[in-house]
C-alpha cells in the first residue's frame, strides 16, 4: 500500500459542509455513503474520492449498508486513521468500521449530548456509542468536553471548536456575501422525532407568520418523502412560501440576510451564531446550550412558539461573542492528527 492517507467517512449535506475545509487543505482520502443521496454531495462544497449509493429502508437496513461499504473501502485503502463528524447512522458506522479493523478512529463534534435516548432519535445513541471506541474525541466547547469527561471514555478528549465557525468565515470572504438584517424569516423542520408534532409546529408558526405580513416566510423543505408530505400538506394555501434544498453556498447567502432562523437543526444553531442571527428551536431541549446560555437561541415546543418568534423578531440581530469557537477548529484538529497539507 504505497498511499495510505487519513480516510474521511461522511453521507450527508451537514457532515460535508463541516468537513469540506479539512478536506480542501490537507491530503485526505473522503468516502461519501450516500445516506442523504439527494443533497449530501453538494458539487459547490468538494466531490468525494469514492461514493457509494445507501439502501434504502429501516435504520437496521441502512446501518448494516452503510457498514459493509465503509469496511470494503477500509479493508482495500488501509487508511491511517478514519474521521468522521457528527452524530449520523455514517458516523456510527464509520467509528464501528475502525474499531473492527483496529484503525485509529477520530470524532469530530464529539460531546454533545441531551441525555435523552428519544431526542434527537437516533442520534443521541449513535454519538454515546462513537465515544467509547474513538481514539480522539474533538470537542467543539468545554461543556461539550465536560460531557466526554463525565462519561470516561479510553480515547484523547479535547476542545478545538466547531469547523462550522471555519467554514462560514471562510466562505463568506470567498464568496463576498454580507451580513445584513433582511425581512425574510428562514424555516427549517426534519428531526425524526419531531414528526408526529409536524403539522401542530407548522401551524403555529403558519399563525404568527399571518400577523407578520411584511416579513417573507420561507420553509427550506428537507428531501425526506415523510417530511416533505407533512409540510407540504400543512403549508398549502398559506403565506409560508417553500423551497427545496439549496445548495450550501446559495443557502448561506439566504441565512446570512435573514431576519429569523427557525428550525429544529443542530448545525443551524451554530451557523446563526457566527451570522449574529437569532434563533427559535423547534425541540424540548437542545445539546448545544451554549447558544441559549448566549441569549442567541430559544427553545420552543409547546404553545409558547409563536410567543417566542415574536418576541425574537423584536430584539435584532444577535451581537455576542460565538460560543462555538474562534474559527481555528480545522488547523487544530489538522495539527493533533498530523495531516499533510495539500499540494
Amino acid at each position: 500500500m504505497t498511499d495510505r492517507r487519513p480516510c474521511v467517512v461522511y453521507g450527508t449535506r451537514p457532515e460535508a459542509v463541516k468537513l469540506s475545509l479539512l478536506v480542501k487543505r490537507f491530503n485526505v482520502d473522503t468516502f461519501f455513503t450516500g445516506q442523504q443521496a439527494d443533497i449530501g454531495i453538494d458539487n459547490q462544497l468538494f466531490v468525494p474520492s469514492n461514493s457509494v449509493k445507501m439502501c434504502p429502508g429501516a435504520l437496521s437496513a441502512r446501518l448494516s449498508d452503510a457498514l459493509l461499504s465503509i469496511d470494503e473501502h477500509v479493508s482495500c485503502t488501509s487508511p491511517l486513521i478514519v474521521i468522521a463528524q457528527g452524530d449520523t447512522l455514517t458516523a456510527f458506522a464509520a467509528s464501528l468500521s475502525a474499531y473492527h479493523r483496529q484503525i485509529p478512529f477520530a470524532h469530530i463534534e464529539a460531546g454533545l449530548r441531551t441525555h435523552d435516548l428519544s431526542a434527537p432519535f437516533p442520534e443521541e445513541g449513535y454519538r454515546s456509542l462513537i465515544a467509547r471506541t474513538a481514539s480522539w474525541n474533538f470537542c467543539p466547547t468545554e461543556h461539550a468536553l465536560d460531557m466526554i469527561k463525565s462519561e470516561s471514555p479510553p480515547g484523547r478528549s479535547l476542545v478545538v471548536g466547531n469547523t462550522i465557525v471555519d467554514v462560514v468565515a471562510s466562505t463568506m470572504i470567498e464568496n463576498d456575501i454580507r451580513q445584513v438584517m433582511g425581512d425574510e424569516v428562514v424555516i427549517t423542520l426534519h428531526r425524526r422525532e419531531n414528526l408526529v408534532e409536524m403539522k401542530r409546529l407548522l401551524g403555529q408558526i403558519t399563525a404568527v407568520a399571518s400577523h407578520h405580513s411584511s416579513l417573507r416566510w420561507t420553509v427550506f423543505m428537507h428531501p425526506n418523502p415523510c417530511v416533505k408530505s407533512v409540510v407540504e400538506n400543512s403549508l398549502r394555501g398559506t403565506c409560508i412560501n417553500l423551497e427545496g434544498p439549496l445548495p450550501y453556498i446559495d443557502f448561506l447567502r439566504r441565512l446570512a440576510a435573514a431576519r429569523l432562523i427557525v428550525t429544529d437543526s443542530g448545525g443551524l444553531q451554530e451557523e446563526a451564531a457566527s451570522l449574529g442571527k437569532r434563533v427559535v428551536v423547534c425541540r424540548k431541549s437542545t445539546e448545544r446550550p451554549e447558544g441559549v446560555a448566549a441569549g442567541l437561541s430559544r427553545i420552543a415546543f409547546d404553545e409558547s412558539i409563536g410567543d417566542e418568534i415574536d418576541y425574537s423578531l423584536g430584539l435584532g440581530e444577535w451581537c455576542g461573542t460565538n460560543p462555538f469557537g474562534d474559527g481555528q477548529a480545522t488547523a487544530r484538529i489538522a495539527r493533533e492528527l498530523s495531516l499533510k497539507e495539500r499540494v
